[in-house]
């Protein structure tokens, strides 16, 4: 098992001399992250030639081969890293793309805020007053003021504080983002993800001033941080192995030389519960987007009814997820195709939680319970757009059997998994 989560710096190319072609990753980027508790590597582009974006045009034109050499580096890493500069190749945008996608932590400084963004469908634009941002011998040029309802407000904890710039553009349109701190000009300096671990772009440039700064070194020490999680996560919980079987299981978790996450995880008899948590527990799941709430919650609401009036099939196909006696999560399966298979229904954990390997545990928790039954296989379906539980089941060891498109649906596809069990 690795120590230290490994940070792939994504390398820039440049163009010297007007001939030669090189590629570089900046020195303060790659400390900060040693200096934090991480391990740096470069991710390198495949391709022999420079393709810098144009007017925010990104088009993904990689082949098979050169994607799969770029997932080969991806894979070895537990964080990704865009750097700053004056021009983005293609490459960039892509590996913003495929990071969202697979949910992998990403920090995007500057120009690597424009390749977050340009990636997922945003725009940007040059600022007219960019004299006043571009200024590469100050510390600090400006304040920024941050959204208190923001994942970099819990990272920062002020609402206000002093950042660098040395920037031309600005963020017009992300749609699959939130803008969440502003300059006095009302330009955007820091955008997000509220539903992926951890996607942040900012258009200042800690780097320069995280040995001096506590608030710039927040953001990689949180970001080291966030990795450290994957990393022990990832590690521990292989394809088809069994573990997390015991009912309760408490553990400690070291996340770096200074802190520690302590956990205590049960579960729990649904019956020790009160009508309404079912629901409850499934709406904020969800809550990420409201259609699955006007979609569902009449079943929502059904299913809670029927698992409450019997108490006893409730008990024994289903079960709440408890993290320091607080309810986080539930899952629960049919078994009445059984010797062939059992399908998991609900599987979720609150949105406060997600992110942490909750999932993971719960799941294979239910795994470990289904097992000893007598069946073959053990089904499940998730959405095309919900990419960390597609995520989660492959970590587990279910494997994709099949994709169905939907018709009359927001949800463009399901995706069947199918984890067979080895029966003596």
């Amino acid at each position: 098992m690795k120590e230290k989560p490994v940070i792939g710096i994504v390398a820039k190319r440049v163009i010297l001399n007007k001939t030669r072609e090189n590629t570089f990753i900046r020195d303060e980027v790659k400390q900060a992250v040693f200096d934090n508790g991480g391990i740096a590597i470069g991710i390198l582009t495949p391709n022999e030639e420079i393709n810098y974006l144009k007017n925010d045009t990104w088009r993904d034109n990689l082949s098979e081969e050169k994607k799969a050499n770029l997932i080969a580096q991806i894979n070895i890493c537990d964080g990704l890293i865009l750097q700053g500069g004056r021009t983005t190749d293609s490459y960039e945008c892509w590996i913003a793309k495929y990071a969202y996608d697979h949910d992998i932590p990403i920090l995007g400084i500057c120009a690597g805020q424009n390749n977050l963004v340009i990636a997922l469908g945003g725009s940007t634009f040059e600022i007219p007053n960019f004299e006043k941002h571009y200024q590469v011998g100050k510390d600090y040029v400006h304040n920024i003021k941050i959204n208190k309802c923001s994942k970099f407000y819990q990272m920062i904890g002020e609402e206000e504080i002093k950042v660098n710039s040395r920037h031309i553009r600005s963020i017009d349109t992300c749609p699959l983002l939130d803008k969440v701190a502003f300059c006095d000009d009302g330009y955007p300096d820091v955008v997000e993800s509220k539903e992926k671990t951890f996607y942040l772009g900012v258009r200042f440039h800690p780097e320069s001033l995280y040995l001096k700064d506590k608030n710039m070194n927040k953001i990689f020490k949180e970001f080291i941080s966030v990795c450290q999680k994957e990393m022990l996560i990832n590690d521990t919980i292989e394809p088809g192995t069994k573990i997390f079987s015991l009912k309760k299981w408490s553990f400690v978790i070291i996340l770096n030389r200074n802190e520690e996450l302590d956990m205590d995880i049960e579960f729990k008899k649904i019956s020790e519960f009160k009508r309404g948590i079912l629901f409850t527990l499934l709406q904020d799941a969800y809550s990420f987007d409201k259609r699955y709430e006007q979609c569902c919650a009449s079943d929502w609401h059904d299913f809670d009814n029927f698992f409450f009036d019997n108490l006893e099939i409730a008990d024994k196909y289903g079960f709440i997820t408890t993290l320091n006696g607080k309810a986080i999560g539930l899952v629960s399966w049919d078994p009445r195709k059984r010797p062939d298979h059992v399908e998991i229904g609900h599987n979720c954990i609150k949105t406060k939680y997600k992110g942490n390997g909750y999932g993971k545990i719960q799941l294979q928790e239910a795994v470990n319970r289904i097992s000893e039954y007598d069946v073959k296989k053990i089904i499940v379906s998730t959405n095309d757009d919900l990419i960390p539980a597609q995520r989660m089941y492959e970590a587990v060891g279910f494997k994709l059997l099949q994709k169905r498109k939907q018709q009359d649906s927001f949800v463009k596809e399901h995706f069947d998994y199918v984890y067979f069990l080895n029966k003596k």
